[in-house]
């Protein structure tokens, strides 16, 4: 069964470097550039120990910025990104 906890950046990095479509996917330093000072979000989803999908976001100015995401090839079309998108909304 599919877990949705919050994250790390590390966390999301990792992910997001086995993502075959992210070339130079950023790297922790793009994340705390992004993340430092501001109110943010990241969402891991697990599938026992293992993290298989993340969505990242953030405050900017008036609106929340869904910035970062992705999930493993192997459990797409599974509708985790929509469950992910689904909780950033509601926080």
């Amino acid at each position: 069964m599919i877990e949705i906890k919050k994250g790390g950046i590390t966390e999301a990095v990792e992910l997001s470097r086995q993502l075959p479509e992210f070339i130079d996917p950023a790297g922790e330093d793009e994340y705390h550039k992004r993340l430092d000072g501001v109110r943010s979000l990241i969402l891991i989803a697990w599938d026992g120990k293992k993290p298989v999908a993340f969505k990242v976001g953030y405050e900017k100015e008036d609106h929340f910025y869904s910035w970062m995401g992705g999930v493993l090839p192997e459990y797409r079309k599974k509708g985790l990104a929509k469950k992910l998108a689904d909780v950033q909304e509601e926080w």
